[in-house]
């Protein structure tokens, strides 16, 4: 798994002027290639890596066509023989050996407040087996350090005192023993429209399903209608009404529902638009 070879294009594949798409193919292409030798082992036409890739057998091989035209990778031997093809991954990097360490092509020093149990510095920038060398000091999992060898670097800490540097004053009244004052718990307040708001939701549960008229429109309308005075019941009978009807609750749909119910004779005249409303009631 070619680690460093797909750091090394994550910070370089914008010089070598790779677009986005060729920079994914050429990370599946370094993850199967060897960080010393930078060539590819099995074969790069694989189920695995077609699918790695997310692409057919004939568009990957045009990719890693596109690849070698602009010279990132280049092709060490054919696939002859039963033996599969080995491609190169040309280095991107201006200063090889690519670091990588926070975007580096070469690792900085790591300056003096390191010191190491043997009184000397580490002179190793780049260790080449991470896992034998240990984790660098910025590496948040390892508090005991970097490993150089046989030495061990641990970063010099100022202790903490024992004591804090002041002692509070005994004179000062001691907050824990002054009486906690309750708070007082506001009264809930109360609904001035808990009737109407209580018949939209019964309305809408029974006839809302489907209704273009949205749920605020209509609990509007019957506030408006308490408001003005309507009877609980008889304003329940109307909005059925005018539900069954299939009209939108309004405040002239819901007078013409009661007047029916109430018995008044006559078709109703709409003042604003007389056609819209009429109708002979039994």
């Amino acid at each position: 798994m070619g680690i460093r070879l797909i750091v090394e294009v994550m910070d370089h594949w914008k010089d070598a002027g790779l677009t986005a798409g060729e920079r994914d193919d050429l990370y599946v292409l370094a993850e199967n290639a060897n960080d010393g030798t930078r060539l590819t082992w099995g074969s790069v036409h694989a189920p695995y890596i077609l699918a790695r890739a997310n692409k057919s057998a004939n568009s990957w091989k045009n990719s890693i066509g596109k690849l070698m035209k602009k010279k990132v990778v280049t092709q060490h031997s054919a696939g002859r023989s039963g033996r599969v093809a080995v491609y190169h991954l040309t280095p991107l990097c201006p200063d090889p050996p690519h670091s990588g360490y926070l975007g580096q092509c070469t690792r900085l020093d790591r300056g003096t407040s390191e010191v190491t149990h043997q009184g000397h510095l580490s002179d190793d920038p780049e260790p080449e087996n991470e896992e034998a060398q240990g984790h660098s000091p910025d590496d948040p999992n390892s508090p005991q350090g970097h490993l150089s060898g046989d030495s061990r670097v641990t970063p010099e800490v100022t202790p903490s005192p024992l004591t804090p540097l002041t002692t509070p004053s005994t004179s000062a009244p001691s907050a824990a023993g002054k009486p906690k004052k309750r708070a007082k718990k506001a009264a809930p307040k109360s609904n001035p429209h808990q009737v109407a708001d209580d018949l939209a939701k019964a309305f809408w549960k029974v006839h809302g399903t489907g209704r273009a008229q949205p749920f605020l429109a209509v609990r509007g309308v019957i506030r408006t209608a308490i408001k003005n005075g309507v009877e609980r019941n008889d304003l329940a009978r109307a909005l059925d009404r005018v539900a069954r009807q299939g009209r939108s609750v309004s405040g002239a749909t819901l007078d013409i529902a009661l007047g029916e119910i109430r018995g008044r004779q006559g078709p109703y005249q709409d003042p604003e638009n007389q056609d819209d409303y009429d109708q002979e009631v039994a």
